[in-house]
């Protein structure tokens, strides 16, 4: 058998190594065939990708390096060595890959996406922008190039750019939990909160599993005032995540809001013994004993919210409200 030969089976035997998604054995066989031929460009490649695949990024980009010395006009190489690029966070790197590949090939929907995805890591949200304005030229039905600009615009505080993509992403892909996560945050950071708590609701519909989404809700109830309805939210995720010591801070607030305020301290109790620097908790806690005459506890709780946060407004007032209550018995 001659080399010609002798590399053909090899090229055979690697396909069927790397549809069988054996990868160790595919470069091997790709070992093999660059020492017969050590030009052959695209086992370079091929190897590249199952390197790539392993996760083995550094060796990927070595065997990509090497095919782009062989040739340079391929973009599918500048592609996928960008991709590896990004994959450890090289991300100057990655765009400068993925700008060559758009250049042999300025209809490369994945090198914009893509270069848009490196430029979002680097926080350069516009530049990021602009590649996903490309990529959804080139193909306006991918829901996820929407939902990724809708991000990069929330980024640069564009809300309702934002919401107009994410609106979008649902119309091309109704069950898509994060344009409904993310839609249903900016309407809840925008003050719209019956928007987020449909949103949101819609979220658990879809993705049960997905228990942040019941705390996101919670809030957005508190703020409509529907404390009964964010207490409920925020018991499922308490059974969830009994260590989440935010929750209970939201949820011993709901229960001020109620007057009960009994239960208000035994969640502050629980929140800062998660969190013992919480300084809203110490706030809040003494918001609530100062609603049962125990002003001495109230104080004790606005002097160490003060203390975490020297600033702290609220505790100042709340104490100096306290002492005054405290005189008059």
């Amino acid at each position: 058998m001659d080399n010609k030969q002798k590399i053909e089976a090899l090229k055979e035997e690697a396909q069927k190594y790397n549809e069988a998604e054996n990868h160790e054995e595919e470069i091997r066989c790709c070992d093999e065939i660059i020492k017969l031929d050590p030009k052959d460009v695209d086992t370079y490649y091929n190897r590249g990708n199952a390197y790539s695949k392993l996760g083995k990024y550094n060796e990927a980009i070595c065997s990509y390096d090497e095919a782009i010395k062989l040739d340079s006009e391929d973009s599918e190489i500048y592609y996928n060595r960008g991709n590896s690029y990004s994959n450890l966070e090289k991300y100057e790197e990655a765009i400068h890959d993925f700008s060559e590949a758009i250049k042999l090939d300025p209809e490369y929907r994945e090198a914009y996406y893509n270069k848009g995805l490196a430029y979002y890591k680097l926080e350069k949200y516009e530049e990021a922008i602009k590649d996903y304005d490309q990529a959804i030229k080139l193909d306006t039905d991918d829901c996820l190039v929407y939902i990724n600009r809708g991000v990069a615009y929330s980024e640069l505080g564009k809300q309702e750019e934002a919401i107009s993509d994410f609106s979008e992403a649902i119309k091309l892909d109704p069950e898509n939990v994060g344009a409904y996560n993310n839609r249903g945050t900016i309407y809840s950071e925008s003050g719209k909160q019956e928007e987020a708590i449909s949103d949101f609701s819609e979220v658990i519909k879809l993705d049960p599993e997905n228990h942040m989404v019941y705390y996101f809700r919670g809030y957005a109830y508190s703020e409509l005032g529907k404390y009964e309805e964010a207490i409920k939210d925020y018991d499922k995720i308490i059974k969830l995540i009994p260590d989440f010591s935010i929750v209970y801070c939201n949820r011993g607030d709901a229960y001020y809001n109620l007057g009960k305020y009994d239960e208000a301290i035994q969640d502050a109790n629980k929140s800062l013994e998660l969190d013992p620097d919480f300084s809203i908790v110490y706030c809040n806690r003494g918001d609530a004993y100062s609603k049962l005459e125990q002003y001495k506890e109230a104080i004790k709780d606005y002097d160490q919210a003060i203390e975490i946060d020297p600033d702290y407004t609220d505790a100042q007032t709340n104490r100096k409200l306290a002492l005054e209550q405290l005189e008059k018995k």
